[in-house]
């Protein structure tokens, strides 16, 4: 049979019937025949209650898009409810003061990450932002206020609009609080790319703000700032804060999932979690390249910088995110007096360039590939998990990475430039180098700054963009359970149940040996992150799995990820509240949206509840 089924023509299984009930290969023959399965595996596993089939699968491209059925505005939508049901219960408990705060939870620990290094962060976009010399500001996704409520005392008017209408309130009421020192200040509840009613050319700054990752594709992203360049005026800017990075993704997620493995898991299986939270991924990231092809194709934009993100702190914010000026209907920026260097085959150190800088006093220095401090250690990870050698645990490659290369912090820089009469710019490798990024120094007695990016460096011309080169697209982990339903009942139509595979597991790609050939124990441990361990993580699989109508759930599967909405997470925390007798709020879920880290966090409630009745008597 040369065709894919469809998974609607009835298909003869009686070669399939032939060979043994419930044989991986009869049921791998059925998998490789539909038409949303590129290639599949299935072995047998021993779980719990005795050996059971487990079916791994690949997505065929075009015929698994086309079963995704969620589109740009219902995810816009979701996002919206998840950020209401955030801000409503941080009010509602009492932690009013922190409620800003609340979205801000790092991917390693699931915790919030630390005020300092927010507040670094948000102080270096208001310095930014407040270069710009804004007087009347449009803000897309101003949320409770973190910016306005910074910004908006040196302004005549600021605008402010959010999908989150909770948030807004809250906002609202502070402004009402602050309203002696603050300028004109306007509202609206809206999502980003709803501009109606916005007047034309009424701006000179327009801010986007740690916002993007929410954004459903790199199509509704172009949209956004398409009429956001419409409410700028000539000579005004558009800031785009936060970033993340397309290029950095999977390094993204290679520092986070090493960070928490053991140091015994094999490396197989930590290739595999990356490889899974690479499909789960629920956050927009983007190419720098994107703002290139989007400058050649707006006419108005004339200028446009993309840089580092600031700080000293070492976290996902300042590795992986970067920020964005589009300038509007201003002349570019040039100087015909700039003299570049390459950082590597010039020998530089920082310590050279002191020496350089102090000695020939360049009006201008252009520094390219500049070997980034921040990540280099996680570009290496990748490389020694595709090539291992003799590397076979997650141990093994914290040690090894513990002698990779230093590279240039960019705080450095800055503070080189702190020090001598230079103003500092970094900005991403121009080279598109992911590990490296340029910078440029100038005289501050100089008039003249050159534009950091150069469109036609940063990004192959092209006729017709297509946006969805430049990006990921979120959650695919919702549209891959769609996939994975179909494909169960696909396979009820063939098997008895007594044949049907439990567990049918979307990877990204099979694992191989080093030989190229299908790595089978690689697939068992991956099948181990499906087996719960506790009583507790057994009835949170069992309640996930109801809730969202899902027939498999993974220990480490993102509730929001999946699909799951605020309705159902709120039936998650009824249910769970029921079971274990301890309330688990929606801010819990959403700070902590794995079974496996929901399972420890009620764990350790349990333990603090049994030592409070231990202390009272």
């Amino acid at each position: 049979m040369e065709e894919h089924d469809s998974g609607e023509m009835p298909y003869d299984v009686s070669s399939a019937q032939r060979e043994q009930p419930g044989d991986p290969a009869a049921i791998e023959t059925l998998l490789q025949q539909h038409a949303a399965v590129a290639d599949a595996a299935v072995l047998s596993y021993n779980l719990p209650d005795g050996p059971q089939l487990v079916a791994f699968f690949v997505e065929h491209g075009p015929q698994a898009a086309a079963t995704r059925s969620t589109g740009d505005r219902e995810q816009v939508t979701q996002w919206q409810a998840v950020f209401d049901e955030v801000y409503r219960q941080a009010i509602s408990s009492q932690q009013d003061a922190q409620v800003s705060l609340r979205v801000w939870t790092s991917s390693y620990t699931d915790q919030q990450i630390p005020e300092p290094e927010i507040f670094e962060c948000i102080d270096d976009s208001v310095a930014r932002i407040r270069a710009l010399q804004p007087r009347r500001v449009l803000e897309l996704g101003c949320g409770t206020g973190l910016l306005l409520l910074r910004i908006a005392p040196g302004c005549e008017y600021y605008c402010g609009t959010d999908v989150s209408q909770a948030a807004l309130d809250r906002l609202a009421a502070e402004v009402r609080r602050q309203q002696a020192q603050l300028p004109e200040i306007a509202l609206l509840h809206a999502p980003a790319d709803e501009l109606d009613g916005i007047p034309e050319a009424a701006f000179d700054v327009v801010i986007l703000n740690e916002v993007v990752q929410y954004f459903p594709s790199s199509d509704y992203l172009a949209q956004v700032l398409e009429r956001a360049v419409t409410r700028v005026k000539p000579g005004g800017a558009i800031f785009v804060g936060g970033v993340r990075s397309l290029p950095l993704l999977e390094a993204f997620h290679t520092s986070v999932q090493l960070y928490q493995a053991a140091d015994q898991l094999p490396i197989p299986e930590l290739r595999q979690r990356i490889q899974q939270r690479l499909a789960q991924e629920k956050e927009l990231a983007v190419d720098p390249a994107f703002f290139a092809a989007l400058q050649r194709e707006l006419p108005q934009v004339t200028d446009l910088s993309i840089q580092l993100k600031g700080g000293w702190a070492l976290n996902e914010l300042t590795k992986f995110r970067y920020d964005v000026v589009l300038r509007v209907g201003c002349a570019t920026l040039v100087s015909g007096a700039s003299q570049e260097l390459d950082w590597q085959t010039a020998g530089l150190t920082v310590e050279s360039l002191r020496r350089l800088l102090a000695e020939t006093a360049p009006t201008q220095l252009r520094l390219i590939g500049v070997p980034n401090a921040r990540v280099l250690a996680d570009l290496a990870a990748i490389d020694l998990l595709t090539n291992p050698g003799d590397l076979a645990t997650a141990g093994d490659l914290k040690r090894a990475l513990a002698a990779a290369t230093a590279g240039v912090a960019p705080a450095d820089l800055w503070a080189l430039g702190q020090e001598l009469p230079y103003t500092t710019r970094i900005s991403w490798s121009a080279r598109g180098e992911p590990g490296a990024y340029d910078v440029v120094l100038t005289r501050r007695a100089a008039e003249q700054i050159v534009a950091l990016t150069t469109p036609a460096d940063a990004a192959p011309a092209a006729s017709s963009p297509r946006w969805a080169q430049y990006a990921n697209r979120p959650l695919q982990g919702s549209a891959a359970g769609s996939i994975v339903a179909q494909l169960r009942t696909y396979l009820s139509r063939h098997l008895t149940s007594g044949m049907l595979p439990p567990l049918v597991i979307s990877l990204p790609a099979l694992p191989t040996d080093a030989n190229g050939n299908l790595d089978r124990e690689a697939l068992r441990s991956l099948a181990a992150q499906f087996v719960p361990r506790t009583s507790v993580e057994a009835s949170l699989l069992q309640i996930w799995g109801d809730v969202l109508h899902l027939p498999l759930v993974s220990l480490q599967s993102d509730f929001f990820a999946l699909g799951g909405t605020p309705a159902q997470a709120q039936q998650v925390v009824r249910r769970a509240g029921a079971a274990f007798g301890l309330g688990l709020s929606f801010e819990q879920l959403f700070d902590t949206p794995t079974v496996e880290a929901a399972a420890l966090a009620i764990e350790f409630a349990v333990l603090d509840e049994i030592e409070r009745l231990a202390a009272e008597e």
